[in-house]
């Protein structure tokens, strides 16, 4: 099968092109490091042609995809998902390999793609390689859109739990369905992302995958892929169990087999944020039910209030005593009327009334 001009049209269509082979920044030249070792199995085993990279940086993982790739033809294609842009930890360190520093800001902006682009054209990878500069959740959308997949999705962007969860899930529907051993791969399966540990776990279980561990990279691999399985174990690759019980990972990748209680912490704030969300719903019932109650009572107080002023008026109620005592009962219905006013269930209701106030202006306008 032939990838280049079907994948390249189809990225053509949503603006995308190859890096090609310049400009070439000189003062960006990164040293070179990563999972060489882990990524040449991947595509060994895999036999890829098309990887997806969501999280690129320097271009140093982006690097040796391609190398690996090219090593087998020139039948590849490497997309790579990135803003470029830095994360949370980058803008607040000062300094260090993590950190402003790394961002080579420029007028107020991040300078980061250029790093990343002279690398890849450095390496003579820039015509098979195609940059997506967007965030990871709207850039593997965009792909699903337009029908891209992958024989291999490596994914390295977000930490936190939440986030790489997302970015999983959405890479696991972007596999080449036509090759039964495509994989997602994780890095950073290790104690110090304990986030990212768990997000893989949790989208083993969902697709029914295996986890396969090499270093701090961790490969998806369905059940069915056996033979995969077989190959990478004879590459020093070992799998990461997961307890049907208690979801706990045994001999996880980092040799310390302490385990996650993934699943068991997830359903229990699962079921603490379901408490939680009858809780709301039961204040809320019972604040309108209240609301009712305070109209009612606002259109007694009016009603009375009217038929005392219409009584005010007429000529044959104009004894002295009746109309002291109207008087005394029309203050005695405004004191009502404001004593409701300054009542807690006003103050409640009040955002209900200017909603009820403005849908009744737009249907009259």
């Amino acid at each position: 099968m032939t990838y280049l001009p079907t994948l390249l049209g189809t990225l053509r269509l949503i603006g995308l092109s190859p890096l090609g082979d310049s400009p070439i920044d000189p003062s960006r030249n990164v040293v070179q490091g990563g999972p060489a070792a882990a990524i040449n199995d991947i595509v060994t085993v895999v036999n890829a042609r098309t990887v997806i990279e969501v999280g690129s940086w320097e271009g140093r993982s982006a690097v040796m995809w391609g190398r690996e790739l090219s090593a087998r033809g020139d039948d590849w294609l490497l997309i790579c998902v990135d803003t470029w842009l830095g994360s949370v930890e980058m803008w607040e360190r000062e300094s260090g390999d993590w950190s402003r520093e790394k961002l080579v800001i420029a007028d107020g902006y991040p300078t980061v793609f250029t790093t990343f682009a002279s690398n890849v054209r450095r390496a003579g990878l820039g015509k098979h390689t195609v940059a997506l500069p967007i965030d990871s959740a709207q850039g593997l959308e965009l792909l699903k859109r337009h029908d891209v997949v992958a024989d291999v999705i490596y994914v390295d962007a977000a930490h936190d739990f939440v986030n790489a969860l997302r970015d999983i899930r959405r890479a696991l529907a972007l596999l080449d369905s036509t090759n039964p051993r495509s994989l997602v791969l994780c890095d950073d399966y290790m104690a110090q992302w304990p986030g990212v540990r768990e997000a893989i776990h949790v989208s083993a279980r969902e697709a029914n995958s295996r986890i396969f561990v090499k270093d701090a990279q961790a490969a998806l691999i369905r059940e069915s892929a056996t033979t995969i399985v077989d190959e990478l174990e004879k590459r020093g690759w070992s799998e990461s169990l997961l307890d049907a019980e208690h979801g706990d990972a045994i001999g996880d990748g980092d040799g310390d087999g302490d385990g996650d209680g993934t699943i068991n912490r997830l359903t229990r704030e699962l079921r603490d944020r379901h408490e939680t969300t009858m809780r709301i719903e039961s204040k809320l019932r019972a604040t309108r039910q209240e609301l009712l109650e305070v109209k009612a009572d606002r259109r007694q107080l009016r009603e009375r209030l009217a038929h005392r002023r219409a009584k005010g008026h007429d000529g044959s109620h104009t004894a002295a005593t009746q109309s002291r005592d109207a008087r005394q009962e029309l203050r005695q219905v405004r004191s009502e009327l404001d004593a409701l006013k300054r009542s807690r269930s006003w103050r409640i209701t009040a955002w209900l009334r200017r909603l009820n106030a403005i849908s009744r202006w737009r249907r009259q306008s």
